[in-house]
């Protein structure tokens, strides 16, 4: 009997995978045949680079079976960050947060007083990844913010591995709408 491929999901920023979206996403996603399993950083008062290590040390038993690595706005930056480190079978990167080094000078001011300065600092320290081989899907809802459509953009441009860029129709900055599943679930499939 084959063992069931591994689905790491990292949900987004403040959520986990207690909230509707995830909970729905799994239901959805569990009919594939996935052995999904959610890595919810400690998001509270934690820069990126805590983030990042938790994700290191949650990853070393997972890491033999190359499982599939998705996340959400941070989760995406963050499983973006870690394949430079590790090899997934494929990174699906939905609302791809915008707070690589290049880009800190367009956020808004409104960003450094939710985010505050330490994690604005650290976020500095993080160029966007493009020598990454690992098969990649960007995906973005059409009605998302608009820093964050056109990072997923740039960085599906920049991506040099196998890639593909899907712009979900009347989507927003919330992984709570069916069609984004149903593109999370083309995605896998592709």
């Amino acid at each position: 009997m084959s063992q069931r491929q591994t689905l790491i999901i990292i949900p987004g920023f403040g959520e986990s995978k207690k909230d509707v979206a995830y909970t729905m996403l799994k239901k959805e996603l569990g009919g594939l045949g996935y052995k999904i399993i959610f890595h919810t950083p400690k998001w509270k008062r934690n820069t990126v680079q805590k983030w990042l290590s938790d994700f290191d040390k949650f990853f070393q038993k997972y890491k033999k079976r190359k499982p599939i690595v998705l996340g959400f706005s941070f989760g995406a930056y963050v499983a973006l960050l870690s394949a430079t480190k590790f090899i997934f079978s494929k990174l699906i990167l939905c609302s791809l947060s915008p707070y690589f080094k290049d880009n800190i000078k367009n956020l808004p001011p409104l960003a450094y007083k939710i985010l505050g300065q330490k994690r604005m600092r650290a976020f500095k320290q993080h160029d966007l990844p493009k020598n990454i081989k690992i098969p990649a899907r960007f995906l973005v809802g059409d009605k998302d913010l608009n820093i964050v459509i056109k990072r997923s953009i740039s960085a599906y441009k920049k991506y040099k591995g196998n890639k593909k860029l899907v712009i979900i129709k009347d989507a927003e900055h919330d992984l709570n709408n069916r069609d984004y599943i149903k593109g999370i679930k083309k995605a896998l499939l592709s």
